[in-house]
């Protein structure tokens, strides 16, 4: 026997209309046809979504921590030039209002990532992760939730931000991702620069007291600074880090922004690599009594052997505390990655300017055993704060400095020099932060001997020598297996 036919059973599968005179409520199968044709409309703007959102970060911390490093080369792909078809060249005229609607910021969507412009506001803090994974990939392994943090985007709606942080964006793609030469020069780019300079003078000039030293408007400045660090201008850069100086000091100091310790860590990475890249002091001059660059107390407990304790007792009492405090910090990095666990940015940016101001205020004869093992030491935290994935520091006094105290370290009579595990650590430092090994006869060479000192013959062998000292897999293995396998056993190999 045939079962009754329901209303609405033999509809088709297309879309039907549904007609309703009276305010009565329809048959059960007619709802369940009306929700299946809902469902199936959002499933398929979900979908479309979740193709199109290639840049999104991870929301488990586990799939996060998994997940491989940015390849450069993958990012390039999507950051396709400008096709001068797909761009009306009347766009790089116009004059937009300086309260910005974000809907004038185009759809990044499927990677069509041609300029600043085209960002909006949900893809911008995409791109804003991308960049962090590339410019700071310590926060990106082992950071707490990094990818809710504000300070990815804290201003967006802020016209002298918008401006500002839209040049800054186009200058890490074209810089950073594309490496560009300097020579070519992004003409929208400049007029977004153009017009957040001029909307920042009228601030300054004005009389809003708040506005000027606003978080919109450090924030503003620190994008000037980092955007003259992408094109190699650190003469600007140096000038731009004092403005926001002078605007931290009318804030009340750097304990001002203690509320937002991402954007209080920017400030400070940003100054740390002037300083470094310049040669000259950092502007905020934090000294070890300094109660916002103490040590963390997580790097000054003890839970471990110190190999090479005699190396210690003959350095300076508070070089050999950073050395320690460190090495503890490198430990506990290594374990969270190990164990899928996290660090608040905070103890991040405490463990790294607790060190680094440190290590920029002491003093040594030059020359000295002291003076080479600081420098390796600020080094190795500027590769593990503040260097980004593959990014080298230009030619520097930092670079020369290190060079000249690991070829003197080299020349030192037997009873001066150090133990056989520090100075292949040194080396290795060198070779994977600052360094071009194929460029540099003279660290190859060194490199091959302090191996065959410490009767390195493999790169597992190497990589216990180096965890002797201070090393993050994570961040460092990879760099560190490729410079052992085409600099080390290919010289050994010849």
């Amino acid at each position: 026997m045939s079962r009754p036919t329901e209303p609405g059973a033999d509809l088709p599968t297309e879309l039907p209309f549904i007609v309703s005179f009276d305010t009565t409520k329809v048959d059960h199968a007619t709802r369940k046809l009306i929700r299946s044709h809902v469902m199936r409309g959002r499933n398929a703007k979900r979908a479309k979504g979740k193709s199109s959102s290639t840049l999104g970060l991870a929301q488990n911390p586990a799939n996060r921590l998994r997940r491989s490093q940015v390849e450069l080369n993958d990012l390039q792909k999507l950051y396709t030039a400008p096709s001068p078809e797909r761009i009306d060249a009347r766009l790089y005229f116009i004059g937009f209002p300086d309260d910005v609607d974000p809907r004038l910021f185009r759809d990044m969507d499927q990677g069509q990532y041609r300029s600043a412009i085209d960002f909006n506001f949900t893809d911008s803090a995409k791109v804003s992760g991308v960049a962090l994974q590339i410019l700071f990939p310590l926060l990106a392994e082992v950071g707490f939730e990094h990818d809710k943090l504000p300070w990815l985007h804290p201003s967006a709606r802020d016209p002298v931000a918008l401006y500002i942080g839209a040049f800054a964006t186009q200058s890490f793609i074209d810089r950073v991702l594309r490496q560009q030469p300097e020579s070519n020069v992004n003409q929208v780019s400049m007029l977004h620069l153009q017009k957040g300079l001029e909307l920042l003078r009228e601030r300054l000039r004005g009389t809003d007291s708040e506005a000027k030293i606003s978080d919109a408007t450090i924030g503003a400045v620190l994008d000037l600074a980092t955007a003259a660090l992408f094109h190699g201008d650190a003469d600007t850069a140096k000038q731009h880090i004092r403005g926001l100086g002078k605007m931290i000091e009318l804030r009340g100091g750097l304990l001002a922004l203690e509320m937002n310790p991402g954007f209080l860590m920017e400030i400070l990475r940003c100054d740390l690599s002037i300083a470094l890249v310049t040669g000259t002091d950092p502007v905020f001059c934090c000294g070890a009594g300094e109660t916002t660059h103490r040590f963390p107390n997580q790097m000054m407990s003890s839970f471990d052997v110190i190999p090479n304790p005699e190396f210690l007792y003959v350095l300076s009492p508070d070089l050999a505390e950073v050395w320690l405090a460190v090495r503890k910090f490198c430990l506990l990095v290594s374990l969270a990655a190990q164990t899928r666990s996290q660090f608040h940015p905070s103890t991040i940016y405490r463990a790294m300017t607790s060190a680094m101001y440190r290590l920029l205020h002491m003093s040594f004869v030059m020359g000295s055993w002291d003076e080479t093992v600081r420098l390796g030491l600020l080094v190795y935290t500027h590769h593990v704060f503040l260097q980004g994935q593959r990014v080298k520091l230009p030619w520097n006094p930092l670079s020369q400095a290190y060079r000249t105290h690991l070829q003197v370290c080299e020349v030192r009579p037997a009873a001066q020099r150090p133990p056989s595990q520090v100075a292949l650590w040194l080396l290795m430092v060198g070779a994977i932060s600052i360094f071009n090994v194929s460029e540099e006869d003279w660290l190859g060479e060194g490199l091959k001997r302090w191996t065959k000192k410490c009767h390195v013959g493999s790169w597992k062998d190497l990589q216990g020598v180096l965890k002797s000292c201070m090393w993050i897999p994570v961040l460092d293995d990879r760099i560190g297996q490729q410079t052992y396998n085409h600099h080390i056993v290919q010289r050994v190999v010849v």
